[in-house]
């Protein structure tokens, strides 16, 4: 599981303290804030890359990626960090992201460039909900 902006890093560790070692968790963060640092010393959270979504090269693929509050769209690119998550995915694999804020509300042509093209490609399936976009790899 990556959390794309994972900031402090409390979602991983919830789902690691309901998950225990079923769930591999990876945080990746511009800058890894001291709480993140912490939750990784002591078990919480399994990886932390930091860098942006854009630069990522994922060592495997995550049969679920999030990027919530705003996340992926305060990225240099939201458009190029959108298609990096959803080629990131495991066949099945979920990604979901909130877009929220005034960066998506800048970005926001950007950003559904990017959610077309994926709707366009028969690998994905894209659902917009009123809160959130689900992104799944089908092939």
């Amino acid at each position: 599981m990556l959390d794309v902006g994972a900031g402090k890093g409390n979602v991983l560790a919830r789902l690691k303290q309901l998950f225990g070692n079923r769930i591999q968790t990876h945080a990746l963060v511009l800058k890894a804030v001291p709480e993140l640092k912490e939750k990784k010393r002591i078990g919480q959270v399994d990886q932390i890359t930091q860098g942006s979504i854009e630069a990522f090269l994922p060592k495997q693929e995550y049969d679920l990626i999030l990027s919530y509050w705003g996340g992926i769209m305060y990225s240099y690119e939201p458009g190029v960090a959108i298609q990096k998550m959803a080629h990131a995915l495991a066949k099945n694999g979920i990604g979901i992201v909130t877009p929220t804020g005034t960066a998506f509300k800048k970005r926001d042509t950007e950003f559904r460039e990017a959610i077309n093209a994926l709707r366009t490609n028969h690998a994905f399936s894209v659902t917009e909900e009123e809160n959130y976009i689900q992104i799944q790899r089908i092939r």
